[in-house]
């Protein structure tokens, strides 16, 4: 998927979430609309380095031990379409 797409693809994604959304929801609705989808690195690049894309939290989910390994954290951001002037 091109740069432009994949920018239009992320706003898409923002408004029909109701404007915020985290990395994992962004990545969701890319890949349930397109054959091929995107790249992580790639989403989470375009994210952090255009303008239009606001970080404004985080999410920390813990995931409890198996029994098998031990408990981690998964930190995720969340973002917001800018407001226009």
């Amino acid at each position: 998927m091109g740069r432009i797409q994949l920018i239009r693809e992320i706003t898409r994604a923002l408004e029909a979430n109701g404007g915020e959304a985290s990395t994992s929801a962004i990545m969701d609705f890319i890949d349930e609309n397109y054959k091929w989808g995107a790249s992580k690195c790639s989403v989470s690049n375009l994210l952090s380095r255009h303008p239009q894309f606001i970080k404004i939290d985080f999410l920390d989910f813990h995931v409890p031990s198996n029994g098998f390994g031990p408990a981690y954290r998964v930190r995720e951001s969340v973002w917001r379409l800018q407001v226009r002037n």
